[in-house]
């Protein structure tokens, strides 16, 4: 019988759990993705998504490479086997300096308990508003998850809107 791997659970749950916040009226989800790297066996999975009538996008993904897949497969080491998850946030920013230092604050306080990897990187399309840069910021959680980080998905997800949120609040041209 065939045993799913922790990257399926993991992606079945998360895939679930934004989908229902998109049900729900909580989020739009705006783009999806689901690739299998046939040279690397490596997995990638994602879900781009925004709060309803807003400016700010989020885009989750969940990664697994290959020792991972065959760890699990030949059952060797497993205790310590998991998956990377990433989580980038594209908001307009003004004001590169004084922005990012915000911005950085605003994801230390939503994040810190996941100890992560956080940078910003801004670009912009030379000829088209050239005051405005797109602000990239990849939040990497450090220690890989698996099936024993299946209750915090629900915090993982949270702790997305209420960034989402603040980042709407803090940075929409609208709102300003």
């Amino acid at each position: 019988m065939f045993d799913p791997t922790i990257y399926e659970n993991l992606k079945v749950v998360i895939e679930g759990a934004i989908y229902e916040l998109d049900l729900n009226g909580s989020l739009s989800v705006i783009d999806r993705i689901d690739n299998i790297n046939l040279a690397k066996m490596n997995r990638k999975f994602g879900l781009t998504f925004m709060k309803k009538e807003g400016s700010v996008k989020a885009h989750l993904s969940l990664n697994a490479d290959t020792n991972t897949l065959a760890s699990e497969i030949l059952e060797k080491d497993t205790a310590s086997l998991g998956c990377q998850l990433e989580i980038t946030f594209y908001v307009k920013v003004g004001q590169p300096k004084t922005d990012c230092e915000s911005i950085l604050f605003l994801i230390n306080k939503h994040w810190r308990k996941y100890r992560p990897t956080v940078t910003q990187q801004l670009s912009y399309i030379y000829g088209e508003d050239e005051g405005e840069f797109l602000n990239a910021i990849n939040i990497v959680l450090n220690d890989p998850i698996n099936e024993s980080h299946i209750d915090e998905i629900k915090d993982i997800l949270a702790a997305v809107i209420d960034t989402l949120t603040s980042l709407e609040n803090d940075f929409n041209p609208k709102r300003k």
